[in-house]
């Protein structure tokens, strides 16, 4: 955490089809006015050093965004080493420079905000830690679990399904009552692991083996 000034100068660091004859490095979106927050000219300028330098710059975007194009029907993408992933499927390659994450091939370029929980893209664009809706694994448990809003799906290996009642406390934690027991659960910074107090520990269902797209 105590690097000296300077020391990032040069460093190297599904319900939706993906469009990957576009060109674009992620999903055509129809053209939406007034979308995102003002973005700074350098919005890794007001970083504090440590988060630049005091670290793997890579290590800082890892996990799960979600973009803002769409409240109603937000994507969630999983920044997975170099690869820019959605519903399994890479649609970008990554590399990480001069306090940035860039699109390879592209122009585009993203920068942490000071709190480290948002992405502003250079095209205007923002994006947020995923929230805790989604679908989950928990090891050993070969069903599905689904989070939406306040009710908790379970998928069961032979098919049989039930909910449960969630009270969610923040975007990161939750708590749910089974057999008469309060049992919390809290997401992690990478929004990608949930540890439950009795133990457990989901992971985002959809970290598999990487699918790339045809040539």
């Amino acid at each position: 955490m105590g690097s000296s000034s300077g020391c990032c100068s040069g460093a190297e660091d599904s319900a939706q089809t993906v469009n990957m004859d576009s060109g674009s490095p992620r999903p055509d979106y129809p053209a939406i006015s007034g979308v995102g927050e003002d973005v700074p000219a350098d919005p890794i300028a007001s970083l504090p050093k440590k988060i630049i330098c005091g670290t793997d710059l890579k290590t800082l975007f890892q996990g799960a965004w979600e973009d803002s194009r769409n409240s109603s029907t937000k994507n969630v993408y999983v920044v997975q080493e170099e690869a820019l992933v959605l519903l399994n499927t890479k649609v970008s390659d990554l590399k990480y420079s001069g306090g940035k994450m860039h699109i390879v091939g592209t122009t585009l370029s993203a920068g942490l905000d000071e709190s480290q929980a948002k992405l502003q893209w250079s095209d205007g664009d923002t994006w947020s830690r995923a929230g805790l809706d989604g679908s989950w694994r928990k090891a050993g448990f070969d069903g599905l679990l689904s989070i939406s809003g306040e009710l908790l799906t379970t998928l069961t290996p032979n098919g049989e399904k039930m909910t449960n009642p969630l009270a969610v406390i923040d975007p990161k934690t939750v708590v749910i009552l089974i057999s008469n027991a309060t049992i919390t659960g809290t997401m992690d910074s990478s929004s990608m692991t949930v540890n439950w107090t009795d133990g457990d520990q989901w992971t985002r269902q959809f970290l598999a083996e990487i699918v790339e797209p045809p040539a």
